[in-house]
């Protein structure tokens, strides 16, 4: 039994939600009344280990469904009652539904949906994650009486794996709701229990005004359980989008939102630099940084980082998919300065960036914050290097913002702590960098094999050594490749070895004219002269040397000096047989 929870344990610590899945419908069979579709689908850098799924329309339809959530659209085929099992008809709804996994896939908060990971994956996310995170909460309720759950907050996070709920305390009444989260380990975790229970401890310490503190934090040996104060006014993105704090994350993010002007940018942007400068010289590097995790307090134009925890679970960030194709970006720092950019830019335009690299010609983006994301999504500034945090804070868009704190910042962070803190950040950054290695090995392989096999390739070389067989007809040469019946009845030297010819039969007229057919079709002829009877034979003198070829690199140069050989000139050889047994 133990084994059994150990095994599944591990399971959860090595998943990894953002890795991209490849799903391709390869065909379909026709089961009764229906038709079912097989998907073959991989993981991004392991194409070798697929697996195959079966889903009927009906189930593309409940996915489709399921992720248009707040006027998100997706190219779902039409349905058909009559003469669905057509195959023309079916083939083309096999294009449609290939499309509709290819877009969903395109946006990344439907990508990593736990709808469509089970949809592709059914058999690797059959679990209840909601019942499994009451179980474990439940523990905490048990222990702390004081505490009750006013209601679950679902799917206002993008991770399945990590569910919130909406709590209050029994004896304080004047206390407000407080937010409770459960959250699992991901695969980038490797501290003890020991540590993490330390690190946890520190995070209730902190005194920074741009950073939420936790009220309690604990761990059980299979995830961590965070308690805060819960913020009425929500998150940046609900101000960008403006929803509701518990509303549906998908939901916010479906539709543009109201980008917001420079000076709430420039206030904004520089109050979170501040946290992960303060985060990062305490040890504590927060790569998870999104519009979703920065809190507002519209009435006193501040905002407060969260979730710091998921940087000590070792979970990967919204963007590690995007990490993944930038080879530049190996550090936590460069992975945290990456990500802000991506909150700036929808803090700029009202809405995510779905790709890991912005367009160069965005004209919606304030020429104030322009130069800001050059360096930080443009292929350009990455090439050059991302700035660090200090440097983004010493940027004209964000040195003019005043900063004074009526109480000065501490965190007590102990020296052992921040070394193991210290060796957990350098083996997540070797585990990127040797993700970012495999995927650019696997494309260079892929881009090998497509260049080889691929049918364009194939017609190209065709038609390139076709218009080199024209070339050489229109000159009139000889074939590149000639039959045997141009080859004259002679024979052939190669070095000291005599080599004679076939024998071939002698024609009615020996005497006149004899022609032979080259592969191209034209009649080539050639006038030989008689020999007679009495003709004495060849002499025995040195023949003279042989005339050097024409200085030409043409293959039919070489054919018209063979057909031109003369056997008479050749000398007898004489053979010294030593192949008899000496006695």
């Amino acid at each position: 039994m133990s084994a059994t929870i150990l095994e599944k344990q591990d399971k959860r610590l090595y998943a990894d939600d953002t890795m991209p899945l490849c799903p391709t419908i390869v065909q379909y069979r026709s089961v009764g009344s229906h038709v079912e579709y097989e998907i073959r689908v991989h993981k991004l850098l392991t194409p070798e280990n697929e697996w195959t799924v079966q889903h009927r329309y009906n189930d593309f339809a409940a996915l489709h469904q399921a992720l248009c959530v707040g006027g998100v659209s997706l190219p779902l085929p039409p349905k058909k009652v009559f003469g669905n099992t057509e195959r023309q008809f079916v083939q083309e709804r096999q294009t449609g539904l290939q499309n509709l996994l290819d877009e969903i896939l395109k946006i990344q908060l439907l990508g990593t949906s736990l709808e469509t990971r089970r949809f592709l994956d059914p058999h690797g996310y059959s679990e209840n994650f909601y019942e499994s995170a009451l179980r474990n909460v439940s523990m905490f309720f048990r222990s702390e009486p004081n505490w009750q759950v006013v209601e679950p907050l679902r799917n206002i996070g993008w991770r399945f794996r990590k569910q919130y709920y909406l709590i209050t305390n029994k004896t304080d009444s004047r206390g407000g709701k407080h937010i409770l989260s459960w959250c699992e380990p991901g695969p980038d975790f490797s501290l003890s229990e020991r540590e993490l229970e330390a690190a946890l401890k520190v995070l209730g310490d902190i005194r920074h005004p741009h950073i939420m503190p936790t009220v309690t934090a604990s761990s059980n040996g299979v995830g961590v359980m965070t308690v805060r104060q819960f913020c009425v006014t929500g998150s940046l993105r609900d101000l960008i989008h403006g929803s509701r704090p518990q509303g549906h994350v998908i939901q916010k993010c479906s539709s543009p939102g109201r980008p917001l002007d420079v000076g709430t940018i420039k206030r904004y942007g520089r109050q979170v630099l501040d946290a992960l400068a303060f985060l990062q010289d305490k040890g504590f590097v927060m790569g998870h940084v999104h519009a979703g995790n920065v809190l507002v307090d519209k009435s006193q134009h501040i905002c407060k980082l969260v979730d710091i925890e998921n940087s000590l679970l070792g979970v990967p960030t919204m963007h590690r998919a995007h990490l993944l194709e930038i080879r530049k970006i190996y550090t936590h720092e460069a992975e945290t300065a990456y990500c802000f950019g991506h909150m700036l830019y929808e803090m700029s335009t009202g809405r995510s960036l779905n790709t890991a690299l912005m367009d160069e010609q965005c004209i919606s983006v304030p020429p104030a914050v322009l130069p800001v994301l050059d360096s930080l999504l443009s292929a350009k500034g990455i090439k050059a290097g991302l700035p660090t945090i200090a440097d983004l804070s010493s940027t004209p868009l964000f040195s003019d913002v005043a900063v004074s704190y009526i109480e000065k910042p501490s965190m007590k962070v102990p020296s052992k702590l921040k070394e193991v803190l210290k060796g957990h950040v350098e083996k997540a950054e070797m585990r990127l960098h040797d993700q970012q290695r495999r995927l650019a090995q696997k494309r260079r392989l892929s881009r090998a094999q497509d260049s080889v096999m691929s049918e364009d390739e194939k017609k190209k070389r065709k038609k390139k050594l076709k218009k080199q067989m024209k070339s050489v007809d229109e000159g009139g040469e000889a074939e590149a490749y000639p039959t045997t019946a141009i080859l004259p009845r002679s024979n052939t030297t190669i070095g000291a070895t005599s080599v004679k010819a076939p024998k071939q039969k002698s024609t009615s007229q020996p005497n006149g004219p004899s022609s032979s057919t080259t592969a191209t079709g034209t009649t080539t002829t050639t006038k030989q002269k008689a020999k007679s009877p009495s003709s004495a034979p060849p002499p025995q003198s040195q023949p003279a040397a042989p005339q050097p070829p024409p200085a030409s690199t043409e293959r039919g140069s070489l054919l018209t000096s063979i057909h031109g050989f003369n056997k008479g000139k050749l000398k007898r050889a004489e053979t010294n047989d030593r192949s008899a047994p000496k006695v």
